[in-house]
Formats: structure tokens, sequence, C-alpha cells
């Protein structure tokens, strides 16, 4: 081999052993990586154990209180299947009176088919007795039909025996008898068949029924135990629920022994709150007569009030009554005033007229005589209308004195009154005005005719005689028909407006003052009624706020008093049951931690003689550690006991002593077995 093969090989050897060099660091990596990964979950596993071992307390305690909750829980389903044994009994009770239902049903079913199946049969036996009497009536009459043509047969009937006669009649009517038998029996038969096919058809029906029924109570009996069965369901879906409310119940129960130690002081002040309740009961008692008094009263002031405003609805119609007089006398007057103002105002036209007609026609002496006659029947126009206002005047004087008397109730009458006296002083004014006016123009129409007159007499004598005749006849005529249209129909118009007009306001007058009358005297009831009640309720929650202050005051410090009594002995039992459990506990633990101390005695007193036969030692003596050992032992061993029980915690209350009781026997047996340790190898 040469030196180049040899260098090849060694670099061929190379090659392969920087593979293996780079998949053994490719290995060592991968290595590193897994130790990494086996280091991070060693801590992982490490800090997963810490949390384990510090949540070990965590556990147990959880577990003492599963352990408890299991208690109550079987307690619970104790109680469930109690409940469940109760709920069985009940089934079987109504099994039992299902069974009795069915039974009687059944029987009852058959007593309705036999009452039924003897009806049936005994309407047959009437209809076939029915039946059995119309056949015989209907063969008696046959046969007498036959017997009553028997008598007048034909030579042709004799010999071929139709009908009856002779010997053959006889054998006839024996064949006839013969046939309406057999015909009975026939029938009999057939309806005895029937009979039994009703029967049998009745039995079945009957049978039909009763299966039906039982059919029907084996469907109800199915479906009760369908229900029995959903209601086991029920049962064992709220067994599963329980659990659930379970822990809610122990939650509850927590809360219960936390308010276990108020519900003495609540049932104490429950007691003396009733006791207070029924002394307080004749309070309200004599509050319950007193608001029946004053309802009495109220009942008592609505009466009054209704008899009141009877009285007032009384008063107001005869008031009434008086204002619509008083008002018709007034509009009475009013028109005659408003008519003698109207023939005033035709009056000064009229007069007007004439005045000018004089002035321009100039009449003569004649016209002038014809005027004076026309202003004396003015005059007397107006001395009639003077009568007529003295009369109204007068009727006014009379009815005024009931105007005096309505003028105290109603002050509104009064101004219309004084309104209507001043209209009439005014009409008398310008009835005296107009008196003047005539005088006035009498005393100048008679002064300017006169002058005229005797200025044109001549000339216009006979020219303004004809005229004045013809124009005064046609005036006249004119003048008086308008002036009797024009006041017809002013008066027709005046009476209807002035009708219409008083009419609507008596309306509305009366209307207002009964609206006025009525509104004052229920809101006048009202108030009165709200200010009563208002007063009453006020009194009573015055009286009532006062009465429950005091109530709750006493109460609240009586309460306070009997809390801080029953506290105080509260404390003092708590601490004398304390006192009295740790020496209990003390005294206990004393004669149990010597029992066992005793017994661990015994078993190293049996040891220690097997090994000291083994040692050399013989006949141990038997007896406490003071024969065995020396004092100073006993001392420590006891000194031991007294370290341990003092760092022991117990509970002092009578409701833990099990619990006292497990944690004394544990204590007991770890300082025996610290006590052996101490003690065994000395002895050895």
């Amino acid at each position: 081999m040469t030196l180049t093969h040899q260098v090849q090989n060694l670099s061929s050897i190379v090659s392969s052993l920087s593979v293996e060099a780079s998949y053994l660091s490719d290995e060592i990596g991968a290595l590193s990586e897994r130790l990494a990964d086996s280091e991070a979950k060693y801590h992982g596993l490490r800090n997963i154990n810490i949390e384990l071992e510090s949540n070990c307390t965590a556990l147990a305690s959880t577990i003492i209180e599963l352990r408890r909750e299991a208690d109550e829980l079987g307690e619970a389903r104790r109680r469930l299947e109690e409940r469940d044994d109760e709920r069985e009994g009940v089934l079987d009770g109504l099994r039992a009176e299902l069974r009795t239902a069915k039974d009687d049903l059944e029987r009852l079913a058959c007593l309705v088919e036999t009452d039924r199946f003897e009806e049936e049969r005994a309407k047959f036996l009437d209809d076939f007795d029915e039946k059995r009497d119309r056949e015989r009536e209907r063969r008696k009459k046959m046969m007498m039909k036959k017997k009553s043509r028997g008598g007048s047969r034909s030579f042709w009937a004799w010999f071929f025996g139709w009908g009856g006669g002779d010997g053959t009649s006889d054998y006839d009517d024996d064949d006839d008898d013969g046939a309406l038998s057999s015909s009975i029996v026939a029938d009999a038969g057939g309806l005895v068949m029937d009979d039994q096919e009703r029967e049998r058809a009745a039995r079945e029906f009957a049978r039909t029924t009763l299966l039906h029924a039982l059919q029907a109570e084996r469907a109800n009996v199915d479906e009760l135990e369908s229900a029995l069965e959903a209601l086991r369901r029920n049962n064992t879906a709220i067994m599963d629920v329980v659990s659930s409310r379970d822990t809610i119940i122990s939650e509850l129960n927590d809360r219960v022994a936390v308010f276990e130690e108020d519900r003495m002081v609540l049932r104490a002040a429950l007691r003396q709150l009733q006791a207070e309740m029924r002394d307080e009961a004749p309070r309200t008692e004599r509050m319950v007569r007193d608001l029946e008094e004053a309802r009495e009263r109220e009942s008592r002031l609505i009466e009054d009030m209704k008899v009141m405003s009877e009285d007032m609805r009384q008063e107001r119609e005869e008031l009434e009554s008086r204002i619509t007089n008083v008002t018709g006398e007034h509009n009475r007057t009013r028109e005659e005033l408003d008519l003698i103002g109207l023939y005033v105002d035709q009056l000064e036209d009229r007069l007007a007229n004439f005045a000018i007609a004089r002035r321009e026609l100039e009449v003569r002496e004649k016209e002038c005589g014809r005027l004076e006659s026309a202003a004396k029947e003015q005059a007397d126009l107006v001395d009639e209308y003077r009568r007529r206002a003295d009369v109204l005047m007068r009727e006014q004087n009379e009815t005024r004195a009931l105007i005096e008397e309505l003028v105290v109730d109603r002050e509104g009458l009064r101004a219309r009154i004084e309104a209507l006296n001043q209209e009439v002083a005014d009409w008398k004014t310008r009835v005296d005005d107009a008196d003047r006016r005539t005088e006035d123009v009498k005393s100048q129409s008679v002064r300017q005719l006169f002058l005229r007159l005797e200025e044109e007499k001549a000339s216009w004598e006979e020219l303004s005689q004809r005229r004045m005749q013809e124009e005064r006849l046609t005036w006249d005529e004119e003048n008086e028909k308008v002036l009797e249209r024009t006041l017809a129909n002013e008066r027709a118009a005046w009476e209807a407006c002035i009708a219409e007009e008083w009419k609507v306001r008596l309306n509305n007058e009366k209307s207002e003052l009964e609206r006025i009358i009525t509104t004052e005297w229920t809101e006048r009831q009202e108030k009165e009624r709200l200010e009563l009640e208002s007063r009453h309720l006020e009194e009573m929650q015055f009286t009532i706020a006062a009465e429950r202050r005091l109530w709750e005051g006493a109460m609240e410090a009586e309460i306070n008093d009997r809390i801080s009594t029953a506290r105080s002995l509260w404390e003092k039992e708590a601490d004398a049951k304390r006192i009295d459990a740790e020496q209990r506990a003390r005294s206990f633990e004393s004669s149990l931690l010597e029992e066992e101390v005793e017994k661990a005695a015994a078993k190293v007193y049996t040891r220690l003689e097997e090994r000291g036969v083994r040692f050399g030692v013989s006949n141990p003596p038997s007896g406490r550690l003071t024969d065995l050992f020396d004092s100073s032992v006993e001392n420590d061993v006891n000194s031991l006991l007294v370290d341990r029980s003092e760092t022991e915690e117990y509970d002092k209350s009578d409701n833990d002593f099990n619990d006292f009781d497990d944690r004394t026997e544990t204590g007991g047996r770890a300082i025996l077995s610290e006590a052996m340790r101490a003690v065994y190898p000395l002895r050895i």
C-alpha cells in the first residue's frame, strides 16, 4: 500500500470521524436540551409538590367539611327515603282504593246489566202476552165467521166439503182448531226462540260492556302506574338535585348558627311585644270607637247639610217666584214707559211737521183754529199720558214695598229699580219739555199765522183754502196710514225683542243664580267635610305617633335592658361552662393519658420481659412506672405530658366534645410514643 492510499484512507477516516463528531455534537445538543427540559419539568414538579403540600391543610379541612356534609346528606337521604316510604304507603293505599273502586264498578255494571235485562224480559213477556191475546181474538173472530157461514152451503160446497154442516162441518171445525193451536204453538216457539236470542244478545252486550269497563279501568291503572313511574323518576331527579342544594343548606346552617344566639333575645322581645300589643288592644278599641263616633257625627252633619240644602232650595224657589213677579211688573212698567216715550217722540215729530206745514202753507185763521183744536187734542193726549204716568207711578209706589223687601236679598234688583225710577224721572222731564215745546210752538204758530193772515188774507184766501183742504185730506190720510203702520211694526218688533231679551236674561240670571248657590253650597260642604276629615286624621295621627314614640322608646329601653342582662347572664354561664369544660377536659385527659400510659407500659413490660429474659433480666415487676423506673424518669414523662397538653388547643364548648376526644386521643398517643421512645432505650 502506497502513501497516497494511506493518505486517502486517513482522509476518509477523518471525514467519517468529522461526520460522527458532528452527529455526536448534535446528539449532545439534543441531550442538553432534554436535560434543560427535564430540569424545567423537575422544577415545575417541585413547585407543584410545594403547592400540593401547601394545599394539604385546605384539603384536610375540606375533607372534614365534606364528611360533615356527607353526614348531612345521609340524614337528608334518610329523610327522603322515609318520605319515599310514606309515598309508597300512600300509593299502596291508592292502589287498594283503586282495586275497591274497580270491584265496585264491576258490581255496579253487573247490577245495571241485570236490571236492564230484567226490564227487557218483562217487556218481552208483556209483548208476547199481548200478541197472543190478539191472535186468539183474531182466531175467535174467524171461527165465528166460519160458523155463521156454515148453515147456507150449496150442493157443491157440501159435496166438496167446503164450509160447515152435517158430519164434515165438525171435522172441519176440528181441523180449524188444530190449525189454530198449531199456529199458536209455532208462534210461541218463535217467541221463545226470540226470547232466548235476546237473552243471549243481552248477555253478550253485558259481557262486552264489562270488558270495555275493565279495559278502561286497566287503562286507568296503566296511567296511574306511568304517573307513579314519573313520580319515581322525579324523586330520583330530586335526589340528584339534593346534592346541589345541600351546599346551600350547609351555608344556611352556618348562618343559622349565627342567628341562633339572637333568637332567644328576639323571642323575649316578641313576647314583650305581644304583651304590649295585648295592652295596646284597649287603646285601639277606644280609637275605633272614637272613629265610629266621628263617622256618626259626620253622618249627622251630612243630614243637617241635606236639610239646610232643602231649606235653601225652598227659599231659592220662593225668591225665584218673587223675582219672576217683580220682573213681570218691571217689564210691564218698562213697556208702558217705552210706549209713552214713543208717543212723545211721535208727538214731537208731528209737532215739528205741523210747524213746518204752518210756515210753508201759511194757513189762515181756520187753519189756526184747526191747529188749536189739534193742539188741544195733543194737550189732551199729553194729559192722558200724564194720567198713565201717574198710574204707573202709583203702581210703582205700590210695588215699592215688595221691591224694598227684595233689596235685602238681591242688591242688583235695587240698582235696576233705581234705574227705572231715573228713567221715569227722565220721561217726566221729557214730557214737561214736550209740553213746553207744544206751548211755544202753539204760541209762535198762532202769532205768525195771525200776522201772515192779516198781511195776505185777501190774496191767498180762496187759493189757500182750496189747497189746504186738498192737501190736508191727503196729508192726514197718508200720515195716519204711515203712522199706524210704523207704530204697529215698531210696537210688534219692540215687544218681541223685549220679550225675548227679558226671557233670555231671566233664564241666564236664574241658571247663574242656581249655579252659584249650588256651587257655593257644595264647595262649603266639601270644604267642611275635608276640614273635619283632615282635623280628625291629624289628631289621630298625632296621638298614634306620640303613643308609638312612647311605646318604641319604652320597648327599646326594655329590650336593651333585657339584652344587657341576658348577655351578662350568658357571659357568666359561658365562663362557668368554659371553666367546667376545662376542668373536665383536664381530668378526662389525665385519666385517658394515664390509661394509655398504663396500657403502653404493660406492652413495654412484656417486651422488657422478653428482652430481659434474653439479656439476663428475669421477673420484671408489674405496676406503675415508679415501680419499674426511678422518680426522675416519671418526672420526665409527666413534664413531657404537661408541656404537650399545654401546647394543644381544645374547644371549650359542649358541642365540640367529639372533636376534643379525637384530638385528645391522638395527642395522648403521640405523647405516649415519645415517652416510650425516651424511656425504652434508657431501660435497655
